[in-house]
């Protein structure tokens, strides 16, 4: 009884795995797209640390640069969706609430 619930556990956890994974293979990648948004988020990242000033600026500084890697590696990750497909979507959807 223990191996078989174990055994279905497991099934579901790589089923649930496996289909987090496939989806991402079928969305097309807009290159210009992902380049322009990371630039005005570097851009603003910039602007944010040349702003700074007073006692914690040092402070304040780590934290936006920990804002900005944590942005940075969404974007090395592909966690970013640029396919104009579903953002069409999402708008639509936005625009109708």
């Amino acid at each position: 009884m223990k191996i078989a619930m174990l055994w279905g556990i497991l099934l579901c956890l790589s089923i649930e795995t496996r289909a987090q994974t496939e989806t991402s293979k079928f969305l097309d990648k807009d290159a210009a797209k992902e380049k322009m948004l990371f630039d005005a988020v570097s851009s603003t990242y910039n602007k944010d640390i040349a702003s700074l000033g007073g006692a914690n600026k040092k402070y304040i500084a780590d934290l936006y640069k920990e804002r900005y890697e944590l942005i940075r590696e969404k974007f090395t990750s592909n966690e970013v969706v640029t396919d104009p497909k579903p953002n069409a979507t999402s708008k639509s959807n936005y625009v109708r609430i």
